[in-house]
């Protein structure tokens, strides 16, 4: 089993802008996490290649397996160094399967519905692969076992968890979070996180704007007076299990409450799309407008 590529990048510098690290993965999912049968498990791979292939759970495990120690960078802001994971390089999915020349960008399903996308060379990279062990253990399936894509020079939101498709296509097709305003290219060494780095205050219809309601108008803001040093990803508000959509839960209370995004522990009556100042607007955090007045009158008052 080939040991690949660790990084040997200084631990000073191990951490892209704006990430903490953390001991362990956490779990992250679209709120359903599939039950693993091994006989009834499959990976498809199809598309633009010469032969298609439906893999059963023997037959994957029979495919050459590597190792490979790398860094883990979740767009949420935290990161896990040195994950240890076992598995299949995609590349020797994609030698199997023989892509066609007009095959140029790679498509992942997953069983839970969930979906990203990639150029074919970021898929092909030696450090890309399909992991079903972690540090030694089999990959448990609250972190996407049986297995998931892990893509380490990339945000987390491309290692695409419970993969039961592979698909190779002439022309590239947004995943899940891509759709939803997040960065094609999930660089976090250069902290792209989202698609703009400006997105309209005033929409009610696009995939920040929450539900019922529109943001009022952009002002510049400090996150890190926001949210305490981290410029947070703007998150979908309709995706939180906690209030619904509706922005009325914490900042402090788990994370359904962190979907929400109120960076003030207030509760959300009146949102501000925010365009931080101190990382140039590639990462979004939402305010509470009328917390914001609370601060100004109080120091108009200590000025006073």
């Amino acid at each position: 089993m080939s040991p690949g590529p660790k990084s040997q990048r200084p631990q000073r510098d191990r951490l892209p802008p704006r990430q903490r690290a953390v001991a362990e993965l956490r779990v992250i999912d679209l709120g359903v996490q599939p039950a693993f049968d091994p006989d009834t498990w499959r990976l498809e791979v199809g598309g633009l290649v010469r032969t298609e292939l439906r893999l059963s759970w023997q037959e994957y495990l029979d495919l050459p397996r590597v190792r490979r120690v790398a860094d883990f960078h979740c767009v949420e802001g935290w990161s896990v160094l040195e994950c240890r994971w076992e598995g299949v390089l995609l590349g020797a999915i994609a030698e199997a399967a023989k892509p066609q020349p007009d095959a140029h960008f790679v498509y992942v399903e997953s069983e839970d519905g969930y979906s990203t996308n990639m150029p074919l060379d970021v898929a092909m990279d030696d450090d890309v692969l399909l992991a079903d062990r972690l540090n030694g253990e089999p990959l448990p399936e609250k972190f996407g076992g049986p297995v998931r894509l892990v893509v380490p020079k990339k945000y987390a939101y491309k290692s695409a968890k419970w993969v039961r498709r592979i698909e190779f296509i002439s022309e590239d097709r947004p995943g899940y979070w891509e759709l939803r305003g997040y960065s094609n290219t999930a660089d976090p060494w250069t902290n792209d996180r989202l698609a703009s780095p400006t997105i309209a205050a005033d929409s009610a219809t696009g995939p920040f704007a929450p539900r019922g309601g529109s943001y009022a108008a952009a002002e510049e803001y400090q996150c890190g007076e926001a949210v305490k040093g981290e410029c947070t990803p703007m998150k979908q508000l309709s995706d939180c299990e906690h209030c619904g959509g509706k922005g009325t839960c914490t900042a402090k209370g788990g994370r359904s409450c962190r979907e929400c995004l109120d960076a003030t522990g207030h509760g959300a009556r009146e949102w501000v799309a925010v365009r931080c100042s101190y990382c140039g607007g590639r990462g979004k955090v939402l305010v509470e407008a009328k917390s914001k007045r609370r601060r100004k009158r109080r120091r108009s008052k200590a000025k006073s």
